[in-house]
């Protein structure tokens, strides 16, 4: 299973420390001048990885091919703090205003703010 995986996977969890790290995350979504260009790109795309991998999960529960109970009892935590963290990115790298923002949700951040809420899963939804 990909939730289990994640704790057994040095360098998934490596990056995810990084990008727990990271100050100003937002200033990574985009190409800018003020970053020195690897340092950015390092960043970047260690951001756009972990924020992919928890998509995979955030799909994977909505198509009921992973449990959401045990997704929830297993990373909630992890998947609340890395949404909470990314947003800002997220939003940078969208360029867009926060109503704008929650009509082009991902299903991770669908998931994410479900777990934030502490709903439970809907007939049709998560």
């Amino acid at each position: 299973m990909m939730v289990d995986a994640f704790w057994k996977d040095e360098e998934l969890l490596a990056k995810f420390t990084r990008v727990i790290q990271i100050k100003d995350i937002e200033k990574y979504a985009l190409p800018n001048q003020t970053v020195p260009r690897e340092e950015w790109l390092e960043n970047h795309c260690t951001v756009v990885e972990i924020l992919n991998y928890f998509e995979v999960i955030a799909t994977g529960v909505k198509r009921k091919i992973y449990d959401r109970e045990i997704v929830e009892d297993l990373m909630k935590g992890l998947i609340v703090r890395v949404y909470r963290k990314t947003r800002p990115f997220i939003v940078e790298l969208r360029g867009q205003d926060e109503k704008e923002f929650a009509e082009g949700s991902t299903e991770f951040e669908k998931f994410a703010k479900d777990l934030e809420s502490g709903r439970k899963a809907r007939k049709g939804s998560f």
